[in-house]
């Protein structure tokens, strides 16, 4: 390469090109999809520009994929968040049966005090103090 000033015995140049910051190579996530670069460039490519380097998901759930997939994945990755169909807050992913089986307040529950009324979550409250004497 014409930028490389290396100066050696014509012996040693296959072990310098080897190593050398300058001789063109191709990606090894990408091969011949990413093209060539210099070596010295590898790394900032894989770190920001390779679509198939191989990442980590960012939202925790310990999965990896190649950088192309994330996005795809993210929509569907069990810690994403994602808003709750009664009360519109956001849980994860994994998280909603429990939120919507314990914690929604506008998740339609029966009454623990005996009697045979249903109400939101939020409206128990009202309905325990209310009712106090039929619920004795």
């Amino acid at each position: 390469n014409a930028e490389c000033k290396w100066k050696g015995t014509r012996g040693n140049l296959q072990d310098h090109e080897l190593m050398c910051g300058y001789t063109e190579v191709a990606c090894e996530y990408g091969h011949d999809k990413c093209g060539t670069m210099r070596r010295m460039d590898l790394k900032k490519h894989h770190v920001s520009e390779c679509l198939y380097f191989i990442c980590k998901c960012t939202l925790g759930c310990g999965q990896s994929f190649p950088r192309r997939d994330l996005s795809k994945h993210k929509k569907l990755c069990p810690n994403a968040r994602a808003k709750c169909e009664r009360c519109a807050l956001q849980v994860r992913r994994k998280d909603i049966p429990h939120h919507a089986e314990h914690v929604c307040t506008k998740a339609k529950i029966s009454c623990f005090a005996g009697c045979k009324g249903k109400m939101l979550r939020e409206q128990l409250g009202g309905h325990i103090l209310s009712n106090l004497g039929p619920h004795l």
